[in-house]
């Protein structure tokens, strides 16, 4: 990919709610319209995959900023689909604090 300054600048100086508002555009415009689609089944699973698919495609414009971009991401998911994993069997025992830590244990041991 070419590197083109322009988005390298934006992305240097992203703060999260611009990220937030990009997201929102983003997965809305991504999720099939009532009208013309049949109807999805899980419609909050879907936009979470777009919420992945946006992260990573952000992250991979600017390669210093991707450790940002995914706190970003995972920022979002949390503010966007809290209530989905709090009503999961799998996280029925584990409070968000622990969900952080794991998280940021997570983030360093992929670096």
């Amino acid at each position: 990919m070419i590197k083109n300054n322009t988005v390298i600048t934006f992305l240097d100086g992203i703060t999260y709610g611009l990220f937030q508002q990009m997201a929102d555009q983003y997965v809305q415009s991504e999720v099939p319209n009532k009208k013309t689609q049949l109807p999805v089944v899980a419609p909050e699973l879907v936009k979470f995959a777009f919420t992945l698919d946006f992260t990573a495609r952000v992250a991979n414009l600017h390669r210093q900023a991707t450790g940002q971009i995914m706190g970003f991401g995972n920022q979002y998911l949390q503010d966007r689909f809290t209530h989905m994993s709090d009503s999961h069997p799998h996280f029925s025992g584990i409070n968000l604090e622990d969900q952080r830590k794991q998280n940021s244990e997570q983030e360093f041991i992929s670096l």
